[in-house]
């Protein structure tokens, strides 16, 4: 008994400095932009979350007229001139979104890219 309790007090000693992160980096932190991104899927609840309803409240009906992100067809026209990438990507010339905020991770930037380049899938 005093064998197994102490094979169990080793076992657990041994195994509690390791880090499940630094054996099996980026499970969590996967930015997988090769599935398919569409806008009902993943960009419009990036979008509601940074840009509209969510805690930002700027770009959806009724504020900001020239900008509202809260539907497809939209948001498919912001981002068929350029200008959705521009500002999130703070590209010169462009209004850096959001406003007053760091720019976007890139991980969420990269998605909202890969979406504009297939083709802004619904």
């Amino acid at each position: 008994m005093i064998k197994y309790f102490a094979f169990l007090l080793f076992a657990l000693y041994a195994c509690s400095s390791d880090n499940f992160e630094e054996l099996h980096p980026g499970v969590f932190n996967t930015c997988d932009t090769t599935v398919a991104i569409s806008y009902d899927g993943e960009i419009s609840q990036i979008l509601s979350l940074k840009c509209g309803s969510g805690d930002i409240n700027c770009h959806k009906t009724g504020n900001v007229p020239d900008v509202n992100l809260d539907s497809y067809s939209s948001v498919k026209d912001i981002a068929m001139n350029g200008d959705l990438l521009g500002t999130i990507m703070h590209q010169q010339g462009f209004a850096p979104m959001p406003l007053g905020q760091p720019r976007l991770d890139d991980c969420t930037i990269n998605k909202i890219t890969a979406w504009v380049n297939r083709g802004m899938p619904e």
